[in-house]
């Protein structure tokens, strides 16, 4: 008996000895493994194995559950990212692929490892191995000694687990069940359960994110391709057919301002100035800062009289642009309309600062200088010039001159020396 009882204790230690130290070394290669699914199962094995390194254990976990979430908001980011790109409808097909790689490229990774965010996995180690089940459910697989039935469903559930990556982790799984007591197998059973579930749950939602993103990149870029064959056929002058397919850009991406905005020049040049100023304004609801359309609402306002209107959205301009000659030569004729004599000459005067081969603003300063009484200065510009062209104008100056005068009057902005304007313009 003696000699037995010896026998049974030696079996025992190495056995003890045995089970201990490949444990210390699963848990050194988890902590280098770099594939968490990996590092999940050896620390899960290791757990179960040798108790005793419980909290080196509890540390790695918490350092990979870190990693992770970390993951989870690089994820996040990319999909704002994303998101940010389909807002920016200008952007190049070239620069909305690379945005779209990197989104993909970070979901993918997400994708990867999400089955370790959900509630049941972040529970696992230590609802495992605790001392007392507490689940109803595990309550009932452990006092009913169903669990017998529960072996092969149970090693089904460890070979289509998501946390348990390769063969060889399956396998040692598997061969830990014989160890574990009836307790643990219960727990097993109901965590890879509910994994199930939970990962079937997560599955759908990203596929319908992933569905979502393609949609939005499929539909930026059907309106790319039919903006290339509006801009083409607007190029060639045919304006009808170029609007056609600017509104099937804006029926694609209702965002892109620039659709909008060549749609409405389309309107414009085919002669439906109502349509034009319609699509304009939507064009600048999109974008408020964008100074090619509030230039041509500022055309549309002073050809519909509204001249006040017009003066406004020019300055906008100028507030976004301080430096644009064009719009200063614009506001320097409207504020003659509006019998802003003084703002005229500023608005010419900055014009030629800006860039002084403008000249034939000199015709909107000769005009501000009679509205301001100042007869003399006026009278010098047009003795200057009334025989000369301006560099930027083919029109003989003295036309110019006349014509302005002519609107002016037209629109009831009179003066006195409209009349000597006239008498030695025409010597």
């Amino acid at each position: 008996m003696k000699k037995m009882l010896f026998i049974l204790i030696g079996l025992s230690f190495t056995q003890f000895v045995i089970a201990q130290t490949p444990c210390k070394k699963m848990l050194a290669s988890a902590k280098k493994e770099k594939n968490y699914q990996k590092a999940i199962a050896k620390i899960n094995a290791v757990r179960h194995c040798d108790p005793s390194l419980s909290k080196e254990c509890d540390a790695l976990t918490l350092k990979i559950f870190k990693e992770i979430e970390s993951l989870k908001n690089k994820a996040k980011i990319a999909e704002k990212v994303a998101k940010k790109a389909q807002r920016k409808s200008q952007l190049s097909l070239i620069e909305i692929n690379k945005q779209k790689k990197k989104s993909d490229s970070l979901l993918i990774k997400s994708n990867e490892n999400r089955h370790l965010l959900f509630n049941s996995i972040n529970n696992f180690f230590s609802f495992l191995f605790s001392v007392k089940a507490t689940t109803e459910y595990t309550k009932w697989l452990e006092e009913s000694g169903e669990l017998s039935n529960f072996k092969g469903t149970l090693i089904f559930m460890i070979n289509n687990s998501r946390s348990i990556a390769t063969k060889e982790e399956r396998k040692s799984w598997i061969e830990l069940l014989s160890l574990m007591n009836s307790e643990q197998t219960a727990k097993l059973v109901d965590i890879l359960g509910r994994e199930t579930g939970k990962l079937y749950q997560i599955e759908k939602k990203y596929e319908q994110k992933k569905l979502k993103i393609k949609k939005k990149y499929l539909r930026k870029w059907k309106a790319l391709q039919m903006q290339k064959k509006a801009d083409s056929l607007f190029n060639k002058k045919n304006y009808g057919k170029s609007l056609l397919f600017y509104q099937k850009v804006i029926q694609q991406d209702s965002t892109s301002y620039i659709a909008w905005d060549n749609a409405g020049l389309c309107y414009k040049l085919l002669g439906n100035q109502e349509e034009a100023f319609n699509y304009y304004k939507k064009a600048l609801s999109l974008k408020p800062n964008n100074v090619w359309t509030l230039q041509q609402l500022s055309n549309m306002y002073f050809s519909n009289k509204e001249y006040l209107k017009s003066e406004e959205y020019m300055k906008k301009v100028l507030e976004i642009n301080p430096k644009d000659y064009e719009a200063y030569y614009s506001l320097s004729f409207y504020s003659l309309f509006i019998n802003k004599p003084q703002q005229a000459i500023n608005s010419a005067l900055k014009t030629l600062e800006l860039n002084p081969r403008a000249m034939s603003v000199e015709s909107n300063l000769a005009l501000g200088y009679i509205l301001n009484n100042e007869w003399n200065k006026a009278k010098e510009i047009y003795i200057k010039r009334k025989g000369e062209h301006f560099p930027d104008n083919k029109k003989l100056c003295k036309k110019i001159f006349l014509q302005d005068i002519k609107d002016l009057e037209k629109a009831g902005i009179t003066h006195p020396d409209f009349e000597k304007a006239k008498q030695l313009l025409k010597n």
